[in-house]
């Protein structure tokens, strides 16, 4: 197995724990597997640690050193939230800014759409012949236009 004699001491084979639980090898995997006993794989052999006894992180103890990270961690994410709020609020303000522009725009188009609009009937009137201009009845020439 490749273990010295002093660890093969402290690790027993699946069938040993088994002969020493009083239960199938069967019954052994599936603890191992359920973690309700300290092994360790050896190749293709699982040992199993001769307390038989759970893995010592599920026992209590001292907290272990992932609390720190944990806290580490914790405030990473606060930084990347506020760094993110910022991002959202400089977004919005520009959102606003846009908003304010594209109403702009939009005034600035419709008095050119009616600019336009003035300019074509005006050509329309003069496209005219005088004589037909002279003899209308009823129709006035457009704004900006003095009748001839």
């Amino acid at each position: 197995m490749g273990d010295s004699s002093d660890q093969s001491k402290e690790w027993l084979t699946t069938k040993e724990a088994a002969g020493k639980l009083d239960k199938s090898v069967r019954y052994v995997r599936t603890m191992i597997q359920e973690g309700k006993l300290w092994a360790r794989r050896d190749g293709h052999v699982w040992l199993i640690h001769e307390s038989l006894s759970p893995p010592p992180e599920e026992t209590e103890g001292p907290p272990s050193e992932t609390a720190g990270n944990t806290r580490e961690t914790v405030e990473i994410l606060k930084a990347q939230l506020e760094a993110k709020d910022t991002q959202i609020a400089a977004l919005q303000e520009r959102l606003a800014a846009a908003d304010g522009a594209s109403e702009r725009h939009d005034t600035i188009v419709l008095q050119l759409t009616r600019q336009v609009e003035q300019s074509q009937r005006l050509l329309e009137y003069q496209s005219d012949p005088w004589y037909r201009r002279m003899f209308r009845k009823g129709r006035k020439p457009p704004e900006g236009r003095q009748s001839d």
